[in-house]
């Protein structure tokens, strides 16, 4: 196992953080320390499951298969922190621009943080100036897919999938880009939000890791200016894509 002395990660429970923390492990890969965003509403955020906020052990177990790696969503944060020993820490609140979420950043000593926070949260100035730099998967083709729900539209444009790891500024999918990966189109357009998205996201992550590994640096690229930023998708438009998947499958 190697320990990324330099990676800390700011997760909230969702099968994309599920998947990123599984799949590093799978692939050899520890953050040096894990800081939890603790939802204590009594309803999931974007991107988690109702399951979020209960005990894993009351999922159904279902397994996931994806180049190599199996994904096991029903296993909590906490059990496969525990299970493997890694440092982590509760944060009392799940926003991640919370107070009590930059004092705990400011007291770690690694420089980057991976983030897979609430749907659709933007990280504000202030998280972004506290001299971390957030390494985030974005589920789109940078620059030509920049904002949300763009799995959709790049099904429905190109008939592909891809996703882009970059580093957040405060231009929204804007930072600088670390590697781009392209994907084969999901097989069952049901999980497209929660299970294909954080598969795809996780492995474009531990490539990401595993160059940085390698070279022992963060290579770069500025993004240029031109590109196109979507909105959410309208409920049509995204049954019109899932539809087109559904007749490809059949």
């Amino acid at each position: 196992m190697i320990r990324l002395d330099d990676v800390a990660m700011l997760l909230i429970s969702s099968n994309r953080s599920k998947a990123y923390l599984q799949r590093m492990l799978h692939r050899g890969l520890e953050p040096a320390h894990v800081i939890l965003l603790r939802n204590k509403g009594e309803s999931a955020l974007p991107g988690q499951l109702v399951s979020d906020l209960q005990d894993g052990s009351e999922v159904e177990e279902r397994l996931y298969v994806h180049q190599g790696f199996v994904f096991r969503p029903e296993r909590s944060l906490e059990q496969t922190l525990r299970e493997s020993n890694i440092s982590f820490e509760y944060c009392e609140s799940s926003d991640p621009n919370s107070k009590a979420s930059l004092a705990r950043l400011m007291r770690r000593p690694e420089s980057v943080v991976v983030y897979s926070g609430p749907g659709g949260t933007i990280l504000g100035r202030q998280l972004l100036s506290c001299e971390k730099r957030f390494l985030h998967i974005h589920p789109g083709d940078l620059p030509e897919y920049r904002g949300s729900t763009t799995i959709y539209y790049s099904i429905l444009e190109v008939g592909s999938c891809a996703a882009t790891a970059l580093f957040l500024s405060p231009e929204i999918d804007r930072g600088e880009i670390l590697q781009r990966k392209s994907f084969e189109l999901p097989s069952d357009a049901r999980l497209i939000d929660y299970i294909y998205d954080p598969l795809i996201r996780s492995s474009l992550l531990v490539e990401v890791l595993e160059s940085y590994v390698d070279s022992g640096n963060w290579n770069t690229e500025v993004q240029p200016e031109e590109g196109r930023t979507f909105y959410i998708i309208h409920p049509v438009l995204k049954h019109i894509a899932i539809l087109g998947l559904e007749r490809s499958e059949g």
